[in-house]
């Protein structure tokens, strides 16, 4: 029986990365329709990236070589497995953009080729780049060993064997079980699975990972670039490599789905803005208008998308995400004129909400007509906001504001 058992884990831990090998050969097949025969290449190149960061600290890189130790003190092996993840991440970028993307409507015997090439390129490069002969790669797993059932087992060949059971668990719900088949099927076509008594939302509940802010990035592309109204569930469901049975499991609804993304570029940008107030307060009055309209220039600079999404499509006439912005912008703006005319011994109320609100319609706008109207010179732009809303802080008068606080009806307590 222990024999029996020893030679069962030996299977089980050579299996597991057999599994993992065709695990990772699969998973790029179904999302690209490539069968790449550079995967174990990229992997033996990523092993003697950290059999070398543990023998000398050299970080060899295709061309040149970086020094992150010695032999003495070579790179912990935490960082070194890190580098060596992050090596193949790399690699299967380049693969993707530079070698596949432009391949993917070339005949299947091109793509084939290109992937032998690759896989030749990276077996020539470790041979050229590193020491084969005398580099050995350490030991990952613990090396101890455990008695079970009359049987000396290696700690290492038991993780290796769990992953082997893992992989096969999984395997089976998708391929054995009805569940399993269900929501794949549930993937492929939501109305075939409905008339089969399975719900396509509850199926793909079961599986969606931690994409939620995957899927609000695919969102967010494509409201920016055709606006809330005209954004559709297929639309983002395309853009996020998705289907729409996993957004509905997400966020229930089409507008649940618009609402969370207008929701989290408002908090981005109020954010922003809030931090931005906070650090100007001790600024001298027109150094801290100016500085306030600049980093709204430079947020748009940088967030382009995020600000299409909240003030880009107006279109529609109705624009709820901007009247959102404005709401929650305004009155800090206004409490901050407040302050500054009570310093120069003035008292305005409610005007300080209008001239709040003329001061901000006027930057965003400059910066709305500059970046998706015009597409004139965004610092151009920026210049001219700054010259216009120090040019209206400067001439508005308090008495202007003052009358229209007198003309407003008096407030009288319910009784």
């Amino acid at each position: 029986m222990g024999q029996f058992l020893q030679f069962a884990f030996l299977g089980l831990s050579a299996g597991a990365i057999y599994a993992v090998f065709a695990t990772s050969l699969v998973g790029v097949y179904a999302a690209t329709g490539i069968i790449n025969f550079a995967q174990g290449a990229i992997g033996l190149y990523s092993v003697f990236v950290v059999a070398a960061l543990r023998t000398d600290g050299s970080l060899v890189l295709p061309i040149g070589t970086l020094y992150l130790g010695s032999e003495k003190n070579p790179t912990p092996m935490e960082l070194a497995l890190l580098i060596g993840v992050l090596s193949a991440v790399v690699w299967g970028l380049l693969a993707h953009f530079l070698v596949f993307r432009p391949l993917r409507h070339a005949p299947v015997l091109a793509q084939v080729v290109a992937s032998v090439g690759l896989m030749l390129l990276l077996q020539a490069l470790v041979q050229l780049r590193f020491d084969t002969e005398n580099l050995v790669a350490l030991a990952v797993l613990p090396e101890g060993t455990v008695e079970f059932a009359g049987a000396v087992i290696n700690q290492s060949d038991l993780i290796l064997a769990a992953v082997a059971i893992g992989v096969a668990v999984l395997w089976a719900y998708f391929r054995l079980t009805t569940l399993g088949v269900a929501t794949r099927a549930g993937s492929e076509d939501e109305l075939a699975a409905r008339l089969t008594g399975f719900s396509p939302d509850r199926l793909a509940a079961i599986v969606w990972a931690l994409t939620g802010a995957e899927l609000l990035d695919a969102a967010s592309a494509v409201i920016a670039e055709v606006g809330a109204e005209r954004a559709t569930m297929d639309m983002i469901a395309e853009r996020g490599g998705t289907t729409r049975v996993t957004l509905y499991a997400h966020f229930g609804s089409r507008d649940t789905l618009v609402a969370r993304v207008i929701e989290r570029e408002l908090d981005k940008f109020t954010t922003f803005m809030f931090a931005v107030y906070d650090e100007s307060v001790d600024m001298q009055y027109g150094a801290r208008a100016r500085y306030t309209v600049e980093s709204l220039f430079d947020y748009a600079r940088r967030h382009p998308d995020g600000l299409r999404i909240l003030i880009g499509h107006r279109e529609g006439g109705d624009d709820p995400a901007g009247r959102r912005l404005y709401a929650a912008l305004e009155p800090r703006i206004a409490a901050r004129l407040r302050a500054n005319y009570a310093e120069r011994g003035a008292r305005i109320d409610a005007s300080a909400d209008t001239l709040a609100s003329l001061l901000l319609v006027m930057s965003l706008d400059v910066a709305h007509r500059a970046l998706f109207v015009d597409g004139t010179d965004i610092d151009a732009a920026c210049d001219l906001a700054v010259t216009a809303t120090l040019a209206v802080l400067r001439d508005v008068r308090a008495e202007q504001l003052q009358a229209i606080d007198a003309s407003l009806p008096a407030v009288h307590p319910a009784g």
